[in-house]
């Protein structure tokens, strides 16, 4: 099975996030980082999980407010109930927008000028 390039963008810039977290802003930061590059992974397969079934035609389209509803519940969930530092929560969530920029940057074929 080939691995999604998104989904291991995502990932490795959330450890990224995570290690600098625990480096700068403490343990508490660092475990927060941690659960939201957890959660920006979890997007990014929902994501494309929602859009797939849409695009496949399969009248799913009401799994994406379905998947938005998630989302806003799982992050109510991180702040309100179990009390993670707010600031790391979203230093490892902006793992989402890294990983997405990277794997999109590196999909996109070279911009050189001719080689001839």
């Amino acid at each position: 099975m080939r691995t999604d390039p998104m989904t291991t963008a995502t990932a490795l810039a959330g450890a990224a996030h995570a290690a600098a977290a625990f480096v700068w802003l403490g343990e508490a930061a660092g475990s927060a980082a941690l659960v939201g590059a957890g959660f920006a992974v979890v997007n990014v397969v929902a994501f494309r999980f929602v859009v797939g079934r849409i695009l496949a035609a399969q009248r799913a389209g009401f799994l994406l407010p379905l998947k938005l509803l998630g989302s806003l519940t799982a992050v109510y969930v991180a702040a309100r109930v179990l009390g993670l530092d707010a600031a790391g929560f979203a230093l490892g969530y902006g793992a989402l927008p890294v990983g997405l920029l990277v794997a999109s940057a590196a999909s996109v074929p070279s911009l050189r000028a001719s080689e001839s």
